[in-house]
């Protein structure tokens, strides 16, 4: 015996369309479909088991040669083709085929070598290759084995991931789910830039009958498509009965998968198994055959008899970063718009004026805010009459647009298309309900959504306040509680500082990098909250624990050009006193006062003089 190596079979198995197995016992024919499924052709009629196919044709790939026996001792009889099991009582006579009918290869499988993970192996063929090999992996182990082993054991022909419709049947009543498309290889790249393929998710779930389009639990339809796909065989039938027993003329359920285009539907029918313990008869329309499955997998289908199992239980699953316009109308409230241009958010009141900086913090909350609303209840599939639900004057309405704006004087066009919106109403029992316009869905929500949604124009305004660099402060003039105001100015060329107290220069006791760390944090504030209804804000406000009046250099648009601009910070402390998180703000060109953390207080009031040296005027 010689040690060697090299490829057992030789040829690609991607161009096979047939293989033929024979043995003693009798012989089995696969023949590949022109939508790439394998059958099995004789003596059976059915779908084939593509694992074990995929093994025969991967075993073109991977066979090798461990070791070689030659011809000449088989002659010499220091072996017998009985002993190797390659004689004709018990060899595997395995070949593959075309589509132009030629043989591409065709080998007799004899016993399991004592090597291990081998079989010995012949080439049909002898004056091509004489000798017989050792060839790993065994391919014996996995052509001995029963005829019915050879058939698919999966009750589905598609994979989960390929169903593109799934119907179910029971009685008169059908639920159906449906999706636009399957997932699909996409190339991505990894973070070392190399691009790899990668399965997307497709497009969403909707159950389709008896509702129409209804938002679907993406999860709750995967994990039942997926259970019906991954359904197996519990037992055959024979060919010639295919109801094993079964009297029922009508079907328990009936199930209709639909795969990718240009296949045919996967049409399943349950019936009672009157021999059967724990299982149900099912008879498959492409198959043309009959087998038993689990009993559990007819119950788990027959939840489909509700469609409510199988709606989404969230309002809606918006994604935050594709909204661009949001459009907020009140019955009871200061309606406004707001539009997205590149990263920067803008509102303004919906009756029309100036456009001002948003929080774009506050979109997307509120967008979060709309997607994790948990539906309470189905009201409604059919819309007959919004004034029902209070949806005829609907409290709220929010319109979210996904258009990317040129700019906020050329929005994009909101169309049915590029846009959803929602309508939230209060019926006369102060139950709230939403609607999707267009839609004929009545959900019951609770009430917490609109708190959620900011009522007055305020709100919407970015908590980034007015601010400055250092390059533009002209002079800071900064009074903590009843002390006598510093005022600070600065040399714009120098960048040095003076001092003022009481009318008298004290610059020499001015701390320099306390007034630069003034001017720094005084011009990067950000409020916490606007505060709309604010008369304690207002009170606190008239006695503020810091005053601080900033002029700033104000660039024009005019190349070259600026002016000098007051602008005046109030704080004051919170009832709460100086424990509170938060103290109070007002600032100019702001109408409403606001919240600011407590800790601006504190930077704000840091002491910018020395002490007076010892017998100095104070």
């Amino acid at each position: 015996m010689e040690e060697t190596s090299g490829a057992a079979v030789e040829f690609d198995p991607e161009g096979a369309v047939a293989i033929d197995l024979r043995s003693a016992a009798g012989s089995l024919s696969l023949r590949r479909r022109a939508d790439g499924v394998w059958d099995v052709s004789k003596p059976l009629r059915d779908r084939a088991d593509p694992a074990f196919v995929g093994q025969l044709l991967e075993f073109c790939r991977k066979a090798r040669i461990a070791e070689t026996i030659d011809r000449s001792e088989v002659r010499k009889g220091k072996v017998t083709a009985a002993s190797l099991g390659l004689d004709d009582k018990n060899a595997w006579r395995v070949s593959w085929r075309d589509a132009a009918g030629k043989e591409l290869a065709d080998i007799r499988v004899g016993k399991t070598a004592p090597l291990g993970g081998a079989a010995y192996v012949s080439v049909v063929d002898e004056r091509r290759r004489p000798d017989i090999y050792v060839v790993t992996p065994d391919l014996r182990g996995l052509l001995a084995r029963p005829q019915e082993a050879f058939r698919d054991p999966r009750v589905a022909r598609f994979s989960a991931e390929e169903v593109v419709r799934m119907a179910v049947r029971k009685g008169e009543g059908e639920v159906e789910f449906t999706r636009q498309r399957a997932p699909q290889k996409v190339t991505v790249r990894g973070q070392d830039g190399k691009p790899t393929e990668e399965l997307d998710e497709g497009t969403p779930w909707f159950i389709s009958r008896p509702l129409l389009n209804a938002p679907a639990s993406q999860a709750a339809v995967k994990d039942f498509v997926s259970m019906m796909c991954g359904a197996q065989v519990a037992g055959w039938l024979p060919a010639a009965d295919s109801t094993g027993g079964a009297t029922a003329e009508k079907p328990l359920l009936e199930v209709t998968l639909t795969g990718p285009a240009g296949s045919r539907p996967d049409a399943l029918a349950f019936f009672p198994d009157p021999g059967g313990k724990g299982t149900v008869i099912c008879r498959s329309r492409l198959r043309r055959c009959a087998f038993r499955v689990a009993q559990e997998i007819a119950d788990d289908l027959a939840i489909a008899e509700n469609p409510d199992n199988f709606r989404d239980t969230k309002l809606a699953s918006m994604e935050t970063g594709l909204v661009h316009t949001l459009v907020c109308e009140f019955v009871e409230g200061e309606s406004v718009e707001l539009r997205r241009v590149g990263d920067k958010w803008s509102w303004r009141p919906l009756a029309g004026g100036k456009w001002s900086d948003a929080a774009g913090e506050r979109v997307e909350a509120l967008v979060k805010a709309v997607n994790e609303t948990p539906i309470l209840a189905f009201a409604e599939n059919s819309l007959a009459d919004p004034g029902v639900y209070g949806l005829d004057k609907p409290a709220f309405v929010l319109r979210f647009g996904i258009a990317a704006n040129a700019s906020l004087e050329t929005p994009a066009e909101l169309t049915p298309r590029n846009s959803v919106t929602l309508r939230i109403g209060i019926d006369g029992s102060r139950r709230v309900h939403a609607n999707f316009l267009g839609q004929p869905f009545v959900y019951t929500i609770g009430p917490e959504l609109g708190y959620a949604i900011p009522v007055k124009a305020a709100k919407w305004r970015s908590r980034t306040l007015p601010g400055w660099s250092l390059r533009q402060v002209r002079s800071l003039r900064v009074g903590v509680g009843t002390a006598p105001a510093v005022q600070l100015r600065m040399d714009p060329l120098t960048f040095k500082w003076t001092a003022e107290r009481d009318g008298r220069d004290v610059s020499e006791m001015l701390v320099p990098a306390a007034a630069e760390a003034l001017a720094n944090r005084s011009g990067s504030l950000h409020a916490g909250n606007w505060l709309t209804d604010g008369p304690a804000a207002a009170a606190a406000l008239d006695k503020p624990a810091l005053t601080l009046e900033v002029v700033r250099e104000v660039y024009d648009d005019a190349p070259g050009a600026s002016h000098e601009e007051t602008v005046r910070l109030d704080l004051a402390l919170m009832p709460a006193g100086p424990t509170a998180p938060y103290c109070y703000g007002r600032m100019t060109g702001i109408e409403e006062p606001f919240l600011v953390d407590a800790r601006v207080l504190r930077e704000l009031s840091i002491p910018l003089l020395r002490a007076p040296k010892a017998g100095a005027e104070r």
